[in-house]
């Protein structure tokens, strides 16, 4: 492409780009495809930053020649190494000086001919404008479970328990949905399965819990009570204070909910046998 016309198509790019993107939108443009040279632009804060690859993130081995760092800093363009790009912030907004600094950052760089092409890699202009978060209450729990069409009852304090059955459970899972804490704004999602599969002794039941907590980030599952009165349970907890979109609210839900049904599914898989200490007679009561 000659370089007229790379500069006129670059003018109309960013002529685009300006006039579209929202902060934090940014561009991307590569150098005759080679995505390890290349020049990217993001709004920020009413100002413009411009990035050229200091080619040494895939390969840092493959840095930029002398001659071309010297040029990028005459263009005011530094830093650069491993796993970092050569920059400069408020950058002009006028399309057609951009077209023409990136036309010379990019030859400048990567020491390219007047023929080179240039590329579209990303273009993101922003522009979606994201939900705002809300305050946590009971009604955001219960508009999840009716979303998903699971049936459900209410306490005297406004919690929500549903039950879900899996034959790979071996028993009924008894999931509560709670908010508490002095605002009532700490989200907590537990369960329990008073039928289900547990190992015999408590001491094995902590066992196989701690072994779920040292591989799995959540729920936590515990054993509850002692000696001939004890059950397990999981939970997973999250203070929801700040606020939170309907949208995550629904998303950490289901993850709570899938990862509690997942552990009891774990807990019923057939295990190898192990030794473990304790009372013989310190058996489940199979209460909830």
């Amino acid at each position: 492409m000659k370089q007229t016309d790379r500069i006129e198509a670059l003018g109309a790019l960013f002529t685009t780009f300006l006039n579209k993107a929202k902060d934090r939108g940014f561009i991307v443009l590569d150098a005759d495809s080679d995505h390890d040279q290349y020049a990217q632009f993001k709004l920020h804060d009413g100002a413009l930053l411009g990035e050229v690859s200091s080619r040494q993130w895939h390969e840092p081995e493959r840095p930029l020649a002398p001659a071309s760092v010297a040029g990028l800093a005459a263009l005011g363009f530094t830093g650069g190494g491993p796993e970092k790009n050569f920059a400069k912030d408020d950058l002009p907004s006028s399309p057609a000086e951009l077209a023409r600094l990136t036309d010379s950052l990019l030859r400048t760089a990567y020491e390219l001919d007047d023929e080179y092409s240039v590329t579209v890699h990303y273009l993101v202009f922003n522009d979606v404008t994201l939900p705002r978060a809300q305050h946590f209450t009971r009604d955001m729990i219960e508009k999840h479970l009716r979303g998903k069409g699971v049936h459900f009852l209410r306490d005297d304090d406004g919690d929500f328990r549903a039950d879900f059955q899996s034959d790979e459970t071996s028993g009924p899972v008894v999931v509560w949905l709670v908010a508490s804490g002095p605002d009532e704004t700490v989200y907590t999602v537990s369960s329990v399965s008073p039928d289900g599969a547990a190992p015999e002794l408590r001491t094995e039941a902590v066992e196989r819990c701690n072994e779920w907590n040292n591989e799995q980030r959540w729920p936590k599952a515990t054993v509850c009570g002692y000696e001939g009165a004890w059950h397990i349970r999981t939970a997973y907890d999250v203070d929801l204070a700040p606020g939170i979109t309907q949208d995550l609210f629904d998303q950490v839900t289901y993850n709570a909910i899938s990862a509690s049904l997942e552990f009891w599914r774990w807990l019923a898989s057939p295990q190898e046998s192990a030794t473990t200490s304790g009372d013989a007679g310190d058996s489940r009561d199979g209460g909830g």
